[in-house]
């Protein structure tokens, strides 16, 4: 018989003194918390992209709103700007058509005067229808905000310079005194049929509205001489 003596088996101690088992419950808590730690940091990037893309999006909503704006200013512009458009060819209509008919007229009154004239008589007769050609036509206009008020519109002695002018001064035959005071210059004197000055007041009101063309006409000696600007 033989009897045999040794230690009994003892767990493994880590460096710390502890056990195996405590080491790997440790190992598995370590690593929950690193996880956790992780989780936090994507959740923490995830709110800072979320709150950047939120920033963007209001601010391109803002962007689009300036745009909208804009494009409706533009559309208000421009449906004004057709409807002065229409204002106005509306009113060329009526002044081609009121030229129309004076034409006419006078070319049908110089027809049945024709018939038995002289010669001396038609010459006469084909002044005065000439003179009469020329008299302003008198219309009642209005610009944008200001009140209404009446002008006359004449065609120019040359054709190349053709109609619908806005006389603004007409002195022909010296019946009208020109040498005013201020106040008469800017409201405006005379005839506007005959002889007249239109006033300052009314010439700047057509001026403001949109750009014009200036005629200027002088006859001495039966010679009519031109210029534009």
């Amino acid at each position: 018989m033989v009897n045999l003596v040794r230690p009994l088996a003892r767990p493994a101690w880590n460096r710390s003194g502890r056990g195996e088992g405590s080491t790997a419950a440790e190992a598995s808590g370590l690593g929950f918390e690193l996880l956790l730690a992780q989780l936090e940091a994507f959740e923490s990037r995830m709110n800072e992209r979320m709150e950047s893309l939120s920033e963007k999006i209001h601010s391109l909503k803002d962007q689009l709103k300036e745009v909208e704006n804009k494009q409706s200013a533009k559309l208000e512009r421009v449906s004004k700007s057709l409807s002065t458009l229409d204002g106005k060819f509306n009113e060329l209509k009526k002044t081609s058509a009121n030229d129309h008919r004076s034409i006419r007229y006078c070319i049908t009154e110089l027809a049945s005067r024709m018939g038995h004239l002289t010669g001396e008589e038609l010459s006469k007769h084909l002044e005065q229808f000439k003179a009469e050609l020329a008299v302003p036509s008198v219309y009642t206009v209005k610009y944008k905000t200001s009140s209404a008020f009446r002008v006359s519109r004449a065609k120019s002695s040359k054709p190349s310079y053709g109609g619908n002018w806005i006389v603004f001064q007409h002195r022909f035959d010296g019946s009208l005194n020109f040498n005013r005071s201020w106040s008469d210059y800017a409201n405006g004197f005379g005839d506007l049929r005959g002889e007249h000055w239109l006033g300052l007041d009314k010439l700047h009101r057509i001026l403001s509205s949109e750009r014009h063309e200036l005629l200027l006409e002088r006859e001495f000696s039966s010679d009519i001489s031109t210029a534009s600007h």
